[in-house]
């Protein structure tokens, strides 16, 4: 019986006992990573002590990088240079060298440029909604510490915003991009699995098309929560878990978490259960070429 006379049942099963090798020819395996960034965001609202302390338990858990605001004596997010000094320089004595990530802080934009020359964050988001001659100001002030920068994206026109200050050579590429697609205040909505997915995979379109290579994190943000993060880890990016961006641990409880820890080491569960290993300080640096 040539190929002719079988039938398609009798075709897609003569398929079960081909060799492994030829199967792996048919379906190659994925591009995607091994390893896995996982940045813990610790929240918004510690002191230096607790920042430190919540810094040590979430790298403890599995993350190589913290996302970090501290409050001051006032309650207010701190710019203070000497506190600053004190807490990174804290994090990285009790825990190696770990990524530190923050956005400029202090009251004046002299403050923040104080802030910035002082290299206390080794990877620095920005929002492209920034005005354009603060945002070019606080660029180069990231790129003369040979920090990297950080393109804040909550929606598509954030896309279209980056492409243009790439296009016009005031971001290089390849960037570091990180999506907060879905906070409770601003972003893509996302009230159900299904628009979650759409959202986030346009978005990760959207910077495709202008950065091939960029390295794309995704923050856990809003109600979506870890289903955005665990979507994220699916794809082969890069995620940031904790309380900064949402207080929810998962999208269908009204529990609200205060633990970036627990959060982070959900994450390190789903990543090993999908064949990744939470990447180190080291390869993250790598990663940013930093």
């Amino acid at each position: 019986m040539d190929g002719r006379d079988r039938t398609v049942t009798e075709i897609i099963w003569s398929g079960v006992d081909e060799k492994r090798d030829r199967v792996a020819e048919l379906q190659p395996r994925w591009d995607v990573p091994e390893r896995v960034v996982i940045k813990a965001d610790i929240g918004h609202h510690y002191r230096a002590d607790g920042v430190i302390e919540h810094s040590g338990k979430s790298i403890a858990a599995g993350a190589c990088s913290v996302h970090l605001h501290i409050r001051g004596a006032a309650d207010e997010d701190s710019g203070d240079l000497g506190l600053w000094r004190e807490v990174t320089d804290e994090i990285q004595r009790r825990n190696g060298n770990v990524v530190i990530d923050s956005s400029p802080r202090g009251a004046t934009h002299a403050d923040q440029m104080a802030w910035l020359e002082q290299r206390f964050a080794d990877i620095v988001p920005v929002l492209v909604t920034w005005e354009r001659s603060y945002l070019e100001s606080c660029v180069a002030a990231i790129e003369d510490t040979h920090a990297k920068v950080e393109l804040d994206i909550w929606d598509g026109s954030d896309v279209a915003l980056a492409t243009h200050y790439i296009q016009e050579g005031v971001i290089k590429r390849p960037a570091s991009w990180l999506l907060v697609p879905s906070s409770p205040y601003y972003g893509t909505p996302m009230r159900n699995p299904m628009l979650m997915a759409k959202g986030l995979t346009h978005q990760i379109e959207l910077i495709r098309e202008v950065d091939p290579e960029g390295l794309i994190t995704v923050c856990a943000s809003g109600r979506a929560s870890s289903y955005l993060t665990g979507l994220a880890i699916l794809l082969g990016h890069h995620v940031r878990p904790g309380l900064g961006e949402s207080p929810w641990r998962f999208p269908h409880s009204d529990h609200f978490e205060d633990d970036s820890a627990l959060l982070v080491r959900d994450v390190v569960d789903v990543a090993r259960g999908l064949g990744r290993s939470p990447e180190t300080p080291d390869g993250y640096r790598s990663l940013l070429g930093i």
